[in-house]
């Protein structure tokens, strides 16, 4: 998802485009690890015990993320690899790449449908296939991963969070103190449609630093305990 974490700027002073190779590697893989060491040192210690375990998902055992050891080569190599293959699947996706620029079938309307007033085309039926289609896997194979207790070892092995009122209500509640104010904020002015993956990545960006101060706060007000 990398590559996408630079809407998070644009129409600011700050945008860039990192969808291209030097970008993979000045942005994305910096990117990829302080997300993902935020993820594993922040959050997995204390969200998914807050969490409905949700079934055969078993949500509780992704605390066993936070004990993950980050390899300098391994990071690097698959944050890189991931980023790349964003970039890869976009060509097939978006109409401002090579395809669509260069090969007239790809930009033709394949019949006389409509979607928030655009043509369907190719490039559009390959980029909604992979919305909808990459969504549906994504949650079959997390099931899949949960039902199959893939965390489970590394679960065990760290002291549960056991939940309480107050530790519930200071999570959620500084999450949505933090997220709230810099959603309304991101969201100013963005009302065109093409703003859409701005909109998006906002929300997600402005949710990621609620539930990161949430989780930091929560953590130290109260030890985890077995």
């Amino acid at each position: 998802m990398s590559p996408d974490f630079a809407y998070v700027v644009s129409r600011t002073r700050l945008m860039f485009w990192a969808h291209t190779i030097p970008a993979i590697f000045w942005f994305c893989v910096p990117a990829t690890f302080v997300v993902s060491w935020l993820i594993a040192r922040v959050l997995a210690p204390v969200i998914p015990d807050h969490l409905p375990n949700a079934g055969g998902f078993n949500l509780h055992q992704y605390r066993g993320l936070a004990t993950h050891r980050f390899s300098p080569f391994k990071t690097i190599a698959s944050a890189a690899f991931g980023a790349w293959t964003h970039i890869v699947l976009d060509l097939f996706t978006h109409n401002y790449v090579w395809f669509a620029q260069h090969v007239p079938l790809y930009t033709r309307q394949l019949g006389p449908w409509r979607f928030r007033d655009q043509a369907w085309t190719l490039y559009r039926v390959g980029a909604w296939g992979c919305h909808v289609g990459l969504s549906v896997l994504s949650l079959y194979l997390l099931y899949r991963f949960g039902k199959g207790q893939w965390l489970a070892e590394r679960a065990a092995s760290m002291p549960r969070f056991r939940p309480t009122l107050q530790s519930r209500i200071r999570l959620w509640g500084t999450t949505a103190l933090v997220a709230a104010p810099l959603l309304f904020l991101s969201q100013r002015g963005l009302r065109d449609s093409g703003a859409a993956s701005i909109v998006v990545l906002r929300f997600c960006a402005s949710l990621f630093a609620g539930l990161c101060v949430g989780a930091f706060l929560t953590t130290r007000s109260r030890r985890p305990r077995h």
